[in-house]
């Protein structure tokens, strides 16, 4: 096994492949829904396994194109959105988002929890807006610094991983310099990062890591997932997902 297939079997082992719940992703869809038609077409960017797809099914009688590079991540929605008599509302599409196939103002509803990081904050905000019809919504969330007065620790941490990470004054500076306009946004809670995400990858990880503690490339994957975890229990008070709703005017 090389490293990239340790990474996905490691994501494929757990429910949600991002921060995130089923309170925070209701709460922007009803954010957006008064600016959306009855039956949106939305596209789900870097969807994941689909938890938040199919908590936006459940909302809307529109339809959903749930996009992924990988696969077994689309096999896996597929098969749950069967299992919830929802596949009338749930398509799959397997894509590169940053080459997605779809028509100039073709969509009412871009989603993209905890994603738009793979393609980068600014160049997704300006690439999707094509996709979007004239006063269509682009909801994400996205990693910001709640504070200004972060440790030296922390801050090098984040440098090093994702140096993009801005304020939340910041962020909505560049969606307005962007073309777009805000019409909500909101913190996330530590649960949507403990509940849903870190702790079912330290279950993970308590297994995993005695497995692969000879092999220094796994071990070593297995390492930075560990480290991840330690600085939001640490410092989680300094940063975390901010949700933005955010339309083409």
């Amino acid at each position: 096994m090389n490293t990239q297939e340790l990474f996905f079997r490691y994501f494929e082992s757990i429910h949600r492949q991002g921060p995130g719940n089923t309170a925070s992703t209701n709460r922007a869809f009803q954010i957006a829904k008064p600016f959306l038609p009855d039956k949106p077409l939305i596209a789900d960017i870097g969807c994941g396994k689909g938890a938040q797809t199919i908590d936006l099914a459940r909302q809307t009688n529109g339809q959903i194109t749930a996009v992924d590079i990988h696969q077994p991540f689309l096999d896996s929605l597929e098969q749950r959105a069967a299992e919830l008599n929802l596949t009338n509302h749930i398509r799959t599409l397997q894509a590169d988002m940053n080459a997605l196939p779809f028509s100039p103002e073709s969509l009412d509803l871009i989603w993209a929890e905890g994603s738009i990081f793979i393609t980068g904050f600014e160049n997704g905000l300006k690439n999707w807006r094509r996709f979007l019809k004239p006063g269509g919504i682009i909801a994400f969330s996205e990693s910001v610094w709640f504070s200004d007065d972060a440790p030296d620790k922390i801050r090098n941490y984040w440098n090093e991983v994702y140096p993009d990470i801005q304020t939340i004054e910041a962020s909505l500076e560049l969606i307005g310099e962007c073309g777009y306009e805000v019409i909500g946004h909101f913190s996330q809670p530590k649960e949507c990062w403990l509940d849903e995400y870190y702790y079912p990858q330290e279950a993970i990880l308590d297994r995993w890591e005695p497995l692969y503690a000879e092999d220094p490339e796994l071990s070593g994957l297995l390492k930075m997932f560990r480290r991840e975890i330690e600085q939001y229990k640490q410092y989680g008070d300094y940063y975390g997902y901010e949700f933005f709703i955010i339309r083409k005017p």
